[in-house]
This record gives structure tokens, sequence and C-alpha cells, in this order.
């Protein structure tokens, strides 16, 4: 019995943390991945694995720093997946060129053999930091 009081105190407390950070004006999203990219930096030296996400605020982000530890698959290219529910609610930092953690990549490689993912011509990449509330 005191064990499941523990573990309703615990999840109580970081609801009450993930409440307050919302308050200090950092919004709390929730969303899925809807496709993945597969790319190299610049020089063609490091492999980066990306991931579209919509939020629940209708925003279409790219996250190259999305924990899933590899449960999903990414090869080199764009690719429209079956959406993925992000587990848990997360916060969202967006970057921008100039920042040392914005990824930089060429081109990705795409192929005929897989669906890409369509984004409306007018859409502006926000590249962004996920964050999980914890």
């Amino acid at each position: 019995m005191k064990t499941k009081l523990f573990l309703l105190a615990l999840v109580a407390l970081l609801c009450a943390a993930c409440e307050k950070k919302t308050q200090e004006n950092q919004e709390l999203y929730t969303g899925h991945i809807f496709g993945t990219m597969g790319c190299t930096d610049e020089n063609y030296t490091t492999f980066y694995k990306g991931y579209f996400i919509a939020t629940n605020s209708k925003d279409t982000l790219l996250s190259f720093n999305l924990d899933v530890q590899d449960s999903i698959s990414v090869s080199l290219g764009t690719h429209r997946i079956p959406d993925i529910e992000i587990p848990y609610s997360f916060y969202v930092t967006i970057l921008t060129p100039s920042d040392k953690r914005y990824i930089h990549y060429a081109l990705p490689i795409e192929d005929a053999a897989h669906q890409p993912v369509i984004i409306s011509k007018s859409w502006d990449e926000i590249q962004a930091l996920i964050t999980p509330c914890q």
C-alpha cells in the first residue's frame, strides 16, 4: 500500500512540475511522427536520423534529437510512415540556422521505391529539439 501511495505521489509531483513549466511561457505539446529523414551533414561525413512530427497545435516540425531507440527504421531520403503517437507530452525548442544544434544537412537522396514525405510548398522547415516532460 505504501508503494502505491509513493508512486501516486511521484506521478502527481511530475504532473505538477510539468504544469509549472508550462506556466512559465513554455507550451506543452503532444503529437505524432508521420515521416522520417535520413541524410548526411553538408560534408557527407555524418549520417543523421530525422523525424517529421505533427503537433497537437498543427505545427509540423523536423527533429533530429527525438530518441526512438532505433524502433523506427530510418534510411536515406524522406519516407512517409504510418502515424506513430509520441507516448508522452513534450516541450519544443525551435532552432535557427545559426544555432550550433541546428543540423545543416545535404539534400537527401530520394528513391522511387518509397513514398516521400510531402509537405506544402509554402512550408518553411522548422527544425526543433523535442524535450520530454518528466
